[in-house]
């Protein structure tokens, strides 16, 4: 069974992680795919680094397109670029969000993060005049849904998701399925844990890190340390200025942790606080539940799936600063009502491989190459 793996940029986050699965599954099925990228050399070889168990072939014939701003750019021209190229395989998984330009008579395993066309409300930078005028082609293109459009097996990374899906594609879109990301294997037996605030994120204004460092500053007796690769140099500045004009001397920003690093603030930090809104699912909530973090989230998008109870959930950033008070204060234990080890089941590895080990089979066959399930 010869697979193909679309995915405009490989790198160490969410989606990545998603794809390192369902190579690793493909993997153990005797199938080595080809990965489709717009990668340069250096971003491929941290991924493969990072995400050690999976082997795949790299797709070597597409142009690297460093010069193209804007992911949703990229996305369609990923597609467009290897359509020619797709007709020799026997299934795409397609984790690129995009239905456009692919063959037709091929199985398609659709995983969607977001819906491309709600990038333009949901992206704050998108809101820009400039960015508008930029990606007036495409809107222009995405006036023809019907003929550029193709269907498949649909899963999506969480209702929030779902739900946008059904807006943006309406009929098009045939009987898209919720399928949580693979984020954990199971909850880590920890029992000394401070009351310290840690938050798991790429440095980067869709992150709202800014958010945190605000709520810390209301918090001095609270230490708050926020994780995360640097993916915009000026934001990193903008938050390190922040904190050094107004002196706030209890956030530390770990930059381009490693693993090891990670763990350790995971494992003693009570707390973990995700501020952006309208988060599509947030992987790096989930994580923190397998170190029995207790998760203060904003209350939109996919964390409300995560986070089912409102206690835990802001609003605003006084709205966070009081949840996290009245959380420290109340002595609040992981396991305990609001949280049981039964709810974090559903977000296990065990799964995700479960449920693309039956999309794979369905691709084994012959006569459904182009259904849905």
């Amino acid at each position: 069974m010869k697979v193909a793996i679309l995915q405009n940029q490989l790198n160490i986050g969410g989606r990545s992680k998603v794809t390192a699965e369902v190579i690793r599954i493909f993997n153990d099925q005797g199938i080595v795919p080809d990965v489709f990228t717009f990668s340069d050399d250096k971003a491929i070889q941290q991924f493969k680094n990072h995400y050690r168990k999976c082997d795949f072939e790299l797709f070597t014939k597409l142009p690297k397109i460093k010069f193209v701003r804007g992911y949703i750019y990229q996305v369609v021209l990923m597609n467009l670029f290897s359509l020619k190229y797709l007709k020799e395989y026997d299934m795409i998984y397609n984790c690129n969000d995009s239905m456009y330009f692919l063959p037709k008579d091929i199985y398609k395993l659709h995983y969607i993060n977001f819906p491309l066309e709600e990038n333009f409300k949901y992206t704050n930078r998108y809101k820009n005049p400039i960015w508008h005028l930029y990606f007036l082609p495409l809107k222009f293109l995405f006036l023809f849904k019907k003929r550029n459009f193709q269907n498949g097996s649909i899963l999506c990374n969480s209702e929030f998701t779902k739900k946008k899906l059904v807006d943006c594609y309406g009929d098009l879109c045939e009987n898209p399925k919720v399928l949580y990301p693979p984020t954990i294997d199971g909850v880590n037996s920890i029992v000394d844990k401070k009351d310290q605030v840690v938050s798991v994120g790429a440095i980067t204004p869709d992150k709202e890190q800014l958010a945190q460092i605000k709520i810390a500053e209301k918090m001095p007796d609270i230490c708050f340390f926020i994780i995360g690769a640097i993916k915009s140099n000026a934001y990193y500045r903008e938050c390190n200025d922040y904190i050094a004009r107004n002196n706030i001397k209890n956030v530390n920003i770990v930059h381009n942790a490693d693993d090891m690093t990670l763990k350790q603030y995971l494992s003693e930090s009570k707390f973990f606080l995700h501020t952006k809104v309208n988060e599509h699912f947030g992987i790096s909530t989930v994580e923190s539940l397998g170190y029995q973090c207790i998760p203060i989230v904003s209350n939109s998008g996919g964390q409300k799936e995560i986070v089912k109870y409102d206690e835990l959930r802001f609003n605003t950033i006084d709205e966070a600063v009081n949840k996290l008070k009245i959380a420290i204060d109340s002595k609040i234990k992981f396991g305990k009502d609001p949280y049981t080890f039964d709810y974090i089941k559903r977000f296990y590895t065990s799964n995700f491989e479960r449920e693309i080990l039956k999309k794979i089979e369905k691709g084994r066959e012959p006569d459904e190459t182009n259904s849905n399930l």
